[in-house]
């Protein structure tokens, strides 16, 4: 569903809660966030809110499909969380539904990272720096990688079969005392944290 726009004046401490019936920060986010991110980075930005009720998921670029590099924005009780995330699907072959289409942004994202393309390099240890990997495999089964390297990464994603959805993000958490003192900078704060990860959507979006 489309995101609605209101006043941010910056995250309250009632944001951060398990029940978030009565939180409005994607509401309130999504206008200074989206226009920080328009002005700095010179790309169209997306945002949907997905069916849960405490996350927002942010696509660069020209708008295509779901199943895109991207970044993700969620609270939980203790913290502010931001992604990047990249998406595996099922087997083309499998007719299962969200199986993968030759448009993911996975095929891309794979090659360049078994192939150790310089300008992804560069794009992975400039989001490694503020990031911990995680891989999680079939929506449950999750592995934690901090400061993994390269070689790592690509060693336990090989680990995976390949009929299994695999979901890749490099995640950083923020405490929730410490977001609320950002009062309203924090979408500037949030762009800064997902900078060394806009390099690696790019990278996962274009074919060079």
């Amino acid at each position: 569903m489309p995101v609605k726009r209101c006043l941010f004046d910056g995250f309250r401490q009632s944001d951060f809660m398990s029940d978030v019936r009565g939180s409005t920060w994607r509401k309130r986010l999504a206008e200074p966030l989206k226009d920080q991110m328009e002005t700095i980075w010179g790309l169209p930005v997306n945002m949907q809110a997905t069916q849960y009720r405490n996350d927002l998921y942010v696509d660069i670029g020209p708008s295509r499909r779901h199943f895109q590099a991207g970044f993700w924005i969620g609270v939980d009780e203790y913290s502010l969380w931001v992604r990047f995330r990249v998406e595996r699907g099922y087997p083309a072959d499998s007719r299962r539904e969200s199986a993968m289409q030759s448009d993911w942004d996975w095929h891309r994202f794979w090659f360049k990272l078994t192939s150790l393309s310089p300008r992804f390099v560069d794009a992975y240890n400039a989001a490694i720096s503020e990031g911990s990997v995680e891989i999680v495999a079939n929506h449950d089964n999750q592995l934690l990688l901090p400061g993994s390297t390269l070689e790592v990464v690509t060693d336990a994603l090989r680990r995976i079969p390949n009929d299994q959805w695999i979901d890749f993000y490099i995640t950083t958490r923020v405490p929730s005392d410490q977001v609320v003192g950002w009062g309203p900078s924090a979408p500037s704060r949030i762009v800064d944290l997902l900078h060394g990860r806009k390099r690696l959507a790019i990278e996962a979006m274009n074919d060079d």
